[in-house]
């Protein structure tokens, strides 16, 4: 992401530097929480500024591609509550963590479900339902010989279009219904961590796909590539909040970030800079 707000910063300077008339005001957007609750792009839709835009361009590492949709995201966090008892009596108490496997075969079946309900996407992978977190006690420190009172567990559900929230809170609900039947003493209940964020896409008649399009073979001499957004971005909030059309391009490797050594090609670094200025001005003159 440093990359891809390098090369904007550069592109809007460029063009500032150039003296270019603009039928329009150029914006550089440099929000922060992207890995968590987006608490700037939701403070950002807030503003003034926001609610004069016409378009977006999400600046996040996808290979340059032109990417019209992107899945979208809920994380949920599911507790189960047993009962505490002494490990060497499991029979007094109500043990959370083997409700905790039910609950990972379950999350498969829920996958499932999703991939039924939600539309095939050209350019995305279906849906993934996917256990990132599992913590017992839920709270508190652990003891090897105690049976816990409760556990944890969030799953990172990614989701195509074509599902609307109260479809995949029913079907979430349902999961949690059907690992409490099968764990009897056992209650189950979620909580989205940070809201429902749904699949965004954008058609390639939009006037800014237009000017991305031609963007990228006027700084590239290539035809471009389009593609999806395997996460969610920035451009959820204000494709949702704002609706305006977004396109997500940026320099990056999509399958880097979150390992070890990221890194960006400088090519890719330098080619999303003249990508960013050719867009901006095809868009606004």
């Amino acid at each position: 992401m440093k990359s891809g707000l390098a090369a904007a910063m550069v592109a809007a300077a460029a063009i500032q530097r150039s003296g270019a008339g603009l039928r329009g005001r150029l914006v550089v957007g440099a929000l922060v929480d992207e890995e968590a609750d987006m608490l700037g792009a939701r403070h950002f839709a807030t503003t003034e500024i926001a609610r004069t835009l016409d378009g977006a361009i999400i600046c996040e590492p996808e290979q340059n591609e032109i990417c019209l949709e992107q899945r979208g995201v809920v994380w949920a966090r599911v507790t189960l509550r047993g009962r505490m008892a002494h490990g060497a009596m499991p029979e007094a108490g109500v043990n959370p963590i083997q409700a905790v496997g039910e609950l990972l075969r379950q999350s498969r079946l829920l996958e499932r479900r999703l991939r039924r309900l939600c539309e095939k996407s050209r350019y995305l992978r279906p849906p993934t339902v996917t256990p990132t977190v599992v913590r017992s006690p839920a709270h508190g420190v652990a003891q090897s010989n105690v049976i816990p009172s409760a556990a944890e567990a969030t799953l990172d559900i990614r989701l195509t279009p074509g599902l609307d929230e109260p479809t995949l809170q029913e079907a979430i609900e349902t999961m949690c219904r059907d690992v409490a039947s099968g764990c009897p003493g056992v209650t189950v209940d979620w909580k989205p961590v940070n809201g429902y964020r749904l699949a965004t896409r954008v058609e390639r008649e939009e006037p800014l796909v237009a000017a991305m399009t031609k963007a990228v073979r006027q700084a590239t001499g290539r035809a471009p590539r389009f593609g999806g957004v395997p996460g969610s971005t920035d451009g959820t909030i204000l494709r949702t909040a704002l609706g305006i059309p977004i396109v997500t391009c940026g320099p990056g490797h999509r399958l880097i970030p979150h390992q070890v050594d990221e890194y960006v090609e400088v090519r890719e670094l330098c080619d999303a800079a003249r990508i960013y200025a050719a867009a901006a001005l095809n868009f606004l003159q």
